[in-house]
């Protein structure tokens, strides 16, 4: 998650900076130097034989409509020799609503180059269900809005229930964002989510951090030890 290291106020998050970056143009080249900060990162991580997850690029609606955006992605992907597979854009939800007919045709060139795609934020108000079938992400994303009062409103947790079976019906995975507590992860799980994002496993960490934080978790252990046994 891009951060702005600013020589007076020190390190502030993208609230603070992305909607002036979107009013004056520059977004596009924010987008452009993360998007090429996630290739550098991904062969240096892949070269250090360290454990690979799929990284997902946000892709703000100036980006979309740059012609110049697909050419980009892929001189920069052949120029870092990444695997496509392991990264992925994601387009919010009144991105990919604006335009339906634009942004499912896009996703298909993203989809030639082997990226995939997820949208973001989903719920707060802007798609239509027709608009989400024609549009082919891989992946559908639901807002922190609906996940706060999962462990206590049942309406809540039905809407959730019908947005992971919605998801699966369009053959999407299903990720909800801003987990923050067990009994979430709990609930969750029990509705059939594919995947957690959230402060319940991890706050937002630097590239060394990161790298540190995959090393140290159980699964990678496994992986050492069976090594080091064998």
């Amino acid at each position: 998650m891009i951060r702005w290291k600013h020589p007076l106020r020190g390190i502030l998050p993208p609230s603070l900076f992305i909607p002036f970056a979107e009013n004056s143009g520059k977004i596009i080249d924010i987008d452009r130097y993360v998007f090429r900060h996630v290739c550098q990162d991904v062969q240096k991580w892949e070269k250090g034989e360290n454990r690979l997850l799929k990284i997902s690029v946000n892709l703000s609606r100036k980006s979309v409509y740059d012609p110049g955006l697909i050419d980009y992605f892929q001189t920069t992907l052949d120029e870092y020799k990444v695997n496509p597979l392991l990264i992925e854009i994601e387009l919010t939800e009144s991105v990919a609503a604006r335009d339906t007919i634009y942004v499912a045709a896009l996703l298909k060139k993203f989809k030639a180059m082997g990226l995939s795609t997820a949208i973001d934020d989903f719920g707060v108000g802007y798609s239509s269900f027709s608009s989400l079938k024609k549009i082919p992400f891989d992946t559908l994303k639901i807002d922190k809005g609906f996940i706060d009062d999962i462990e206590v409103d049942k309406k809540a947790r039905d809407m959730v229930q019908c947005v992971i079976d919605l998801g699966h019906s369009l053959e999407m995975s299903v990720i909800a964002e801003g987990v923050q507590s067990e009994a979430q992860v709990t609930i969750l799980r029990k509705m059939g989510l594919d995947s957690i994002q959230g402060f319940f496993y991890s706050k937002p960490l630097p590239n060394y951090d990161y790298v540190k934080f995959l090393g140290e978790n159980p699964y990678e252990k496994k992986k050492r030890e069976k090594g080091a046994k064998a």
